[in-house]
């Protein structure tokens, strides 16, 4: 009874407020369980960051909602700046900044790095302490008009900096050193979710430091979006399976070439995809490929048939599907999705789905039944030994022999 009556003493914009941080809780719980559902994949620190990033907002909103209906007039009510407000989210925005650059440069991170990168905002925790400490009272402010009234006291000042921190923070995350090698996900995902987290911040900065009614409201609104955008990138591109079988066979090349034309395409594009920076590439594309070897879209489609394979894309899916089988085969505990960004694939989904279109069986199943027995008859691969012997297709013959002897 006493909870409702302080309910009712809240004002529209407030109980709007509540609304939002209720949904925000809800949401960033569901996003929280979806990861948590699939803890056994959550073999990376991003996928770590993101799920602790999640859980503690939901903690952290729940808490904010708790805080108000429990005082709702009470001092702390409209406080601007509030140290523990500007420390607690900043270290809620850490995760996110960590989980973009484990994004953009899987293990890059170390105890090292991560001091470095925290020094600044340490830095000027370890002033807000001391002043609180050794000089007077941090200052209360209720109204902006307060706030320029007392910028210049040194404890004002700081936390006015630690909030400001955030933009330089997330702004680094654009200029980060981006390398196709290493990065698990696209350049413009990353540059999307980047992009979000800078409004992100600045909508804290509004609502949270400054509060400012529609900050909150637009605040709210990000937060949600940028955790259904994470959370569609995780289930639908970093922890999917596909499950797809091999149902194509190659073809025959439609424009005939003369033998030394042909001789001389297909020694050009085997020195080009001999070099591991063109088909681990994630990027490359068919006109890439042309324009290196010197030939058009036509010639090098007729020339990756003439090799056996369906099209020059296939033919990079197979080299990329033989490094994968190698490093399955000589690496111990390997782990497949780091395997598969070697290889120059971006999305587990694309990967796993070449490998079962190529091999007839999931890397799994390659891993614990195909490295320790050989090929029986009537398997997936003995029948794809077999059928590249029939019409003989000693290219994929090769290359599947050697993935599984």
């Amino acid at each position: 009874m006493q909870n409702k009556t302080k309910i009712c003493m809240l004002s529209f914009t407030t109980r709007i407020i509540l609304l939002f941080l209720a949904f925000h809780v809800i949401v960033e719980a569901i996003a929280a369980c979806i990861m948590l559902k699939n803890r056994d994949k959550l073999n990376d620190r991003a996928r770590k960051c993101i799920t602790v990033f999640f859980i503690t907002s939901a903690i952290a909103s729940l808490v904010e909602i708790f805080l108000v209906i429990v005082n709702p007039l009470g001092p702390n009510a409209y406080r601007l700046i509030d140290t523990k407000v500007i420390l607690c989210g900043f270290l809620i925005f850490a995760l996110l900044m960590f989980y973009c650059v484990e994004l953009l440069r899987p293990h890059w991170l170390n105890a090292k790095r991560i001091f470095y990168i925290m020094l600044p905002w340490l830095l000027l925790v370890v002033a807000l302490i001391i002043g609180a400490v050794y000089g007077k009272q941090i200052l209360v402010i209720h109204t902006i008009e307060q706030l320029g009234e007392n910028l210049f006291q040194p404890d004002v000042f700081i936390r006015l900096l630690l909030i400001l921190l955030f933009v330089p923070y997330a702004i680094w995350l654009f200029v980060i050193d981006f390398n196709w090698r290493h990065s698990s996900v696209s350049r413009k995902t990353t540059n999307i979710i980047v992009a979000m987290t800078i409004i992100l911040c600045f909508t804290y900065i509004g609502s949270r430091g400054l509060q400012f009614f529609y900050a909150y409201v637009a605040h709210e609104l990000v937060y949600v979006l940028i955790t259904l955008f994470l959370v569609r990138l995780e289930c639908k591109e970093r922890l999917s399976h596909a499950t797809c079988q091999y149902t194509t066979s190659p073809s025959k090349p439609k424009i005939v070439l003369s033998d030394n034309t042909m001789e001389h395409l297909v020694n050009a594009l085997d020195e080009v995809i001999s070099n591991p920076d063109v088909w681990q590439n994630p990027d490359i594309t068919i006109n890439d490929i042309a324009r290196i070897v010197g030939t058009n879209r036509t010639y090098l489609q007729v020339a990756a048939k003439y090799k056996g394979y369906l099209s020059a894309m296939d033919m990079i899916h197979h080299i990329r599907i033989e490094y994968v089988c190698e490093q399955l085969r000589t690496v111990s505990s390997p782990q497949i999705q780091n395997i598969f960004y070697d290889a120059g694939y971006r999305s587990r989904t694309t990967a796993w789905r070449n490998f079962v279109n190529i091999m007839g069986c999931t890397p799994t199943e390659f891993e614990k039944t195909y490295l320790s027995t050989p090929p029986q008859k009537g398997s997936k691969i003995a029948k794809r030994l077999f059928f590249a012997v029939f019409y003989g297709n000693e290219t994929i013959y090769f290359r599947i022999a050697t993935c599984v002897s």
